[in-house]
């Protein structure tokens, strides 16, 4: 069958016309589906521009929300600064308990720590003992006039030198703000032409030629040929002690005397009341013969004689006071190492332990006579005296000397520098 060419041209116009007009079709399709596209493109941009602005205001939003809990932070940190600092202020405004105390006494018996406990103006009560493991003193603590004081006694059955500083060291590292101390006590006079001493008189330690107010006696060195040699020096009382001794001592030359009305508050308890047995003083040779009151003494010796005394608050004497670890009971032991010493008033056992680690008085009522006829009648009376001194003393010192004194701490802490360097 011959090929027909017209018929092809035709079949392929058709098909070209048909393929236009579904590409017509096709592209008025995609047109009309681009323009309901744009609609929602923009739609699209516009719900994201509005986050944005929502999520930055959102979020400036919670800036200032932050920038106002750190402003209120930052006001109650300041608050809480300006407590800290007032809690800080009043914690440096409030002193320790312990810091009140300005004044420490030592006694080395009960009986005279009774009597200076009768001079106290109200106490304020006693320490308790587990307050420090490494402190064992036992206090009492109160005022006298315008001081606070606090008060302790040497452990009963121990005395001496060392007894005394490990007490008065305990003391001084508890109590920071004691600026001076005072040994209050009884003590064994020496009487002699220069020194009037009778039973009940109170010797206080007063410089005297090369000592300080206490010396020494048993500490040196034995020479050949059985001599001894004293070595050691004991400091004076700091200066505020001084300048009372001379207050203390011009008004009683003016008759400004308060030291028997001391003494009355404390023998108003019957066991500082002044005892019958009479004061009795046998030559130094003259050996105890027996009786508790020497009765048999006075059978067998004659009594020294001595002028009365007219009455009156007991009499004060100044000097040099001999201190050591020995209980001296013998006249002419007594009398020589007191010549050796350049005269001294009293020997006692414990104010060499104190004199150069904390700085203090030593005031003595006298008991007996260091010797053989030596007994105990005499020390509750002796103890009250003591104690009465000691108040009158401190009555004369006004309390911004004390303030302005160096703490024994600092004075001792000064001492050991010195001595280093």
């Amino acid at each position: 069958m011959p090929f027909n060419f017209n018929k092809l041209k035709s079949a392929v116009h058709d098909a070209a016309e048909k393929s236009l007009q579904k590409l017509s079709e096709m592209t008025a399709e995609g047109n009309q589906n681009a323009q309901q596209q744009q609609p929602n493109t923009q739609q699209q941009q516009s719900s994201r521009e509005n986050a944005k602005k929502k999520s930055k205001k959102s979020r400036d939003e919670d800036d200032e929300d932050a920038d106002e809990d750190d402003d209120e932070k930052d006001d109650e940190d300041s608050d809480d600064s300006e407590d800290s600092d007032d809690d800080d202020d009043d914690d440096d405004g409030d002193l320790d308990d312990d810091d009140e105390y300005t004044v420490g006494i030592i006694c080395a018996l009960p009986i005279e720590l009774a009597a200076v406990r009768m001079t106290l103006e109200g106490e304020h009560g006693d320490s308790e003992s587990d307050e420090d493991e490494d402190d064992t003193n036992v206090y009492t603590f109160g005022m006298i006039g315008k001081h606070h004081v606090v008060v302790s006694c040497l452990p009963v059955g121990s005395y001496g030198t060392n007894s005394a500083a490990t007490v008065a060291t305990q003391m001084r590292l508890r109590f920071r703000y004691i600026r001076f101390g005072l040994l209050v006590g009884i003590g064994g006079g020496v009487p002699s032409s220069e020194n009037d001493i009778r039973l009940g008189d109170v010797v206080v330690s007063q410089a005297r030629r090369h000592h300080g107010g206490v010396v020494q006696y048993d500490q040196g060195k034995v020479l050949s040929g059985g001599g001894f040699e004293r070595t050691g020096y004991l400091q004076p009382p700091p200066t505020v002690l001084l300048n009372a001794l001379s207050k203390m001592q011009s008004n009683h030359y003016m008759g400004k005397n308060n030291l028997g009305k001391h003494l009355a508050s404390i023998t108003r308890a019957p066991t500082f009341v002044h005892g019958a047995d009479e004061d009795v003083l046998f030559e130094p040779h003259h050996a105890h013969a027996g009786g508790m009151d020497c009765s048999e003494c006075r059978i067998q010796y004659e009594p020294i004689e001595r002028k009365p005394r007219p009455g009156g608050p007991p009499t004060i004497h100044y000097g040099t006071i001999a201190s050591g670890n020995m209980v001296i009971k013998d006249g002419i032991t007594r009398d020589t190492l007191s010549t050796s010493l350049g005269g001294v008033a009293c020997f006692e056992m414990e104010a060499a332990g104190l004199m150069n680690s904390f700085p203090c008085l030593v005031i003595r009522g006298i008991c007996d006579y260091a010797d053989s006829h030596k007994n105990k009648s005499w020390q509750p009376y002796a103890a009250a005296v003591a104690a009465a001194c000691a108040k009158e003393l401190l009555s004369v010192i006004h309390s911004d000397d004390v303030e302005d004194t160096s703490t024994v701490l600092q004075a001792t802490s000064l001492k050991d520098d010195e001595k280093a360097a």
